[in-house]
């Protein structure tokens, strides 16, 4: 009878011994990967496992690592940018595309020129302003200006996949998940679309038609993002393209 209690007390402390090596090994870690610019097969990485044909790699202390993750090391995802092409909002400021002119109203088909970039396609901001007018998201009408709609119409006409985000945790996984991420924001007494890709310690690559390129907080992007109806058509005015 002793002997058979001190099997069963030998396999409690394996047991509860392997549960807290589980707990300490979730516990230090609070990141995965860097996700490659060129890669779409990357998102977040389920129980740590690599995902076959990605392009993905493993991060341990800031160094590339082929081996399994361990309680000893420390871990931050980061998800580099994709490179695009920027295309500036007054390249071409008098155009005019149904209602208003580029300058005035193209930061939508100047941002969406940016963002397909990154995919390896590229048209230029006002055959793209064209293509969106013609979809009747685009100055159609006075005050229409482009709206969140135009993203769902830039995915189709590259054949890519869109969805709106509306909380943040979602805005950040989206980030982290290698997507661009289109944002209407606040931009003076008026609102501007921007494209953010990548994330890093908290902070996204924006590229702005108007400012160029630069590193943001990714919660003061959210929080700039606007409320304005023309720009929430969808229900939000962040959306995601991949």
């Amino acid at each position: 009878m002793k002997r058979y209690h001190g099997w069963l007390l030998r396999v409690f402390l394996v047991a509860a011994m392997a549960v807290l090596a589980d707990w300490l090994f979730m516990g230090r870690i609070s990141g995965v990967i860097t996700v490659k610019a060129e890669g779409d097969d990357c998102g977040w990485v389920v129980d740590w496992n690599h995902p076959d044909g990605g392009y993905c790699s493993y991060y341990v202390n800031g160094s590339p690592a082929d081996t399994y993750p361990s309680a000893e090391d420390s871990y931050s995802y980061v998800t580099e940018p994709r490179s695009m092409t920027w295309y500036g909002q007054y390249s071409n400021p008098d155009v005019q595309i149904g209602v208003g002119t580029m300058k005035g109203n193209g930061c939508v088909p100047t941002a969406g020129s940016i963002l397909l970039s990154g995919y390896g396609i590229y048209i230029s901001p006002t055959d793209l302003g064209w293509y969106l007018y013609g979809t009747g998201n685009f100055n159609n009408y006075y005050g229409h200006g482009g709206t969140d709609l135009c993203w769902y119409d830039i995915a189709a006409y590259a054949g890519l996949g869109a969805w709106g985000i509306y909380d943040y945790d979602s805005f950040v996984s989206a980030l982290q998940g290698g997507a661009s991420v289109a944002c209407h924001i606040y931009y003076g007494s008026s609102t501007h679309a921007v494209v953010a890709t990548g994330y890093n310690n908290g902070r996204t690559t924006v590229y702005d038609p108007i400012s160029g390129c630069y590193s943001k907080d990714v919660s003061s992007l959210w929080n700039g993002r606007s409320f304005e109806s023309v720009d929430c058509m969808s229900g939000t005015s962040i959306t995601a393209i991949q």
